[in-house]
């Protein structure tokens, strides 16, 4: 079903988006991806570009700069997860933070600090969404 759900997804939107959220949240919901696989995980970013090659493609977490509410760990998982899915080819452009901002908030300066370390050790761009 998953595999179904990505070739229509990205069928359906060809041409028409210039980045689709392949993975939302595998850091924070590791339930899933721990049932199916982390293999399957980067095969699903492999699955939406060979349908799309021109598709930018985003791995979707929240909190993994927000550690007073998500604790540090959850940027480590982050990164953890990109670099073994690329590892694997799975084409990951962008990380996407989805900026759920708490209090306290971390500090911008530092919050621009994680985003420089996430593009340094994977490549990808960064997106607030």
């Amino acid at each position: 079903r998953i595999r179904k759900r990505v070739r229509d997804a990205v069928t359906l939107t060809k041409g028409r988006v210039y980045l689709w959220d392949v993975v939302n949240e595998a850091a924070s919901e590791k339930e899933l991806w721990d049932r199916l696989g982390w293999d399957f995980f980067a095969e699903t970013f492999k699955l939406a570009k060979s349908v799309d090659p021109s598709l930018k493609l985003a791995y979707n977490d929240y909190d993994w700069t927000e550690p007073s509410t998500a604790g540090p760990r959850r940027l480590e998982d982050v990164l953890r997860i990109v670099k073994e899915a690329q590892a694997k080819g799975a084409p990951i452009d962008v990380v996407g933070d989805q900026a759920h901002l708490s209090i306290p908030v971390t500090p911008i300066p530092t919050i621009q600090k994680i985003w420089q370390r996430v593009r340094k050790e994977t490549g990808a761009t960064i997106e607030i969404t």
